[in-house]
């Protein structure tokens, strides 16, 4: 699919595929074409190139009607006029749907849907009496209880507080891969992301960057606007170049040799990606570059140092609880570390564990 608005290519030959019962995740920064994406399969929004089929049909040209997707948008549009429950119930009373459901069954299902994002207490309010969060679950639970050929949700838990965030993903997760139908799940949150998909789509200015598995992506980025989705915190990006000798040299890191593993030339710049839950706080004299700590993050199981290392600076994620002080001076090692090397278009061209170049 392509699409553009006012001249500017927004979409570009964006092509995903979501099986029955598959979560497929659209990750992106703002403006990367995930809203719009999810409006042309809704059919709010007409490709200006390429094609639609949902459950085998050519909808291309279909009316949103025609298209039978519940659709969420992360701005959320309630009847004000209307209690929750009746919010929840308003797709299934639908005219199309007259006499499908019995008023047992549509109880049934809003009480359902409403337990399962924690909302049931509110059923007798209107949306004026809600939070931005609470409203949020009633328009997803407006979702949820119908049973459309395909599910598309921008944002759908963005509004809710972390704690609440966490837990009913894994609720929607198992509800959502229990179904026959498939179900795309946009969002700027690459953990959330991960967490979420059977496969992802990871857009970059409108155009697909890389699709895979959770585990593909976040072990071999395509690119550096790839691997800066992923992770949290995200992986730390540091600009080097291939020197002579053909080693690689980051400013304030020992040498770092690939032992011609990577497709590089010599005097090439390339960009150096290391997570931060490979990195280390110490280390010995040959492994390890030295730091002056900007900043500490405690946290209940790992915590997160940020250490400037020459001209960059670097996150660490530990589990110690003795964590460095800011100013002191620390060795970050590296032993332990896997290096992904990008071109200077920016593409991945080697993953693996380095050692420090060895000069004569």
């Amino acid at each position: 699919m392509s699409k553009r608005f006012d001249g500017r290519t927004v979409l570009d030959a964006v092509s995903l595929v979501a099986q029955p019962g598959e979560i497929v995740s659209v990750v992106g920064s703002s403006g990367a074409g995930k809203t719009t994406t999810l409006k042309l399969i809704a059919g709010t929004e007409r490709p200006d190139a390429g094609r639609i089929e949902l459950a085998g049909r050519d909808v291309t040209t279909a009316p949103p009607w025609r298209r039978d997707t519940a659709l969420v948008f992360e701005s959320y549009v309630l009847y004000p006029h209307l209690t929750v429950s009746d919010n929840i119930a308003f797709p299934l009373r639908a005219p199309r749907l007259r006499n499908h459901y019995s008023s047992a069954d549509i109880d049934s299902r809003v009480r359902r849907f409403a337990g399962l994002l924690e909302i049931d207490h509110l059923l007798d309010r209107h949306p004026v009496a809600l939070s931005g969060g609470q409203r949020q679950r009633v328009a997803l639970a407006r979702a949820l209880v119908r049973e459309p050929a395909a599910y598309l949700l921008d944002e759908p838990i963005a509004h809710l507080d972390a704690k609440l965030r966490n837990r009913l993903r894994g609720e929607l997760r198992r509800h959502l891969a229990g179904l026959s139908v498939p179900s795309l799940w946009a969002t700027p949150d690459g953990t959330e992301a991960m967490a979420v998909a059977d496969r992802m789509v990871a857009l970059v200015q409108g155009r697909v960057a890389q699709t895979g598995t959770p585990r593909e992506l976040f072990a071999a980025p395509a690119t550096v606007d790839v691997a800066r989705l992923l992770g949290d915190p995200v992986m730390n990006i540091l600009q080097g170049h291939v020197d002579p000798d053909g080693a690689i040299q980051v400013d304030g890191v020992p040498p770092l040799d690939l032992a011609g593993a990577a497709p590089v030339d010599r005097g090439e710049p390339v960009t150096v990606g290391v997570r931060p839950t490979t990195l280390t706080i110490g280390g010995g004299e040959f492994d390890s570059a030295r730091g002056e700590v900007l900043g500490t993050e405690f946290g209940s199981r790992d915590s997160v140092v940020v250490v400037r290392i020459g001209s960059h600076h670097v996150k660490i994620v530990t589990r110690r609880r003795d964590l460095p002080r800011v100013g002191e001076i620390i060795r970050v090692g590296w032993a332990q570390a896997q290096v992904h090397i990008f071109s200077s278009a920016r593409e991945r061209v080697f993953t693996g564990p380095v050692r420090e170049a060895q000069r004569i």
